[in-house]
């Protein structure tokens, strides 16, 4: 077998055991999310389940919107700005 071809199958093999071990990680943590009681909140959406995940996903969202429009209205020229 020639090297490369062995160094690729070693890679592939811990390429899938490293995304098993990602996705356990990734439930054991939502289990501790929900289980674990929280201690004295420091405002309502502290004691919610998954919050924190909640909050993150629409904080990325509204980065990606804002840019965008952002772009679309200061960076974007037409077509025939040279011209």
């Amino acid at each position: 077998m020639k090297p490369d071809k062995l160094i690729l199958s070693v890679l592939e093999k811990l390429k899938d055991r490293g995304m098993k071990l990602f996705y356990i990680t990734l439930v054991l943590l939502v289990i501790v999310d929900v289980f674990v009681p929280k201690t004295e909140p420091e405002f309502p959406g502290h004691t919610w389940v998954g919050f924190y995940a909640f909050y993150g996903f629409i904080s990325c969202v509204l980065i990606i919107v804002i840019s965008k429009a952002l772009g679309k209205l200061f960076l974007f020229k037409k077509e025939d700005f040279y011209d």
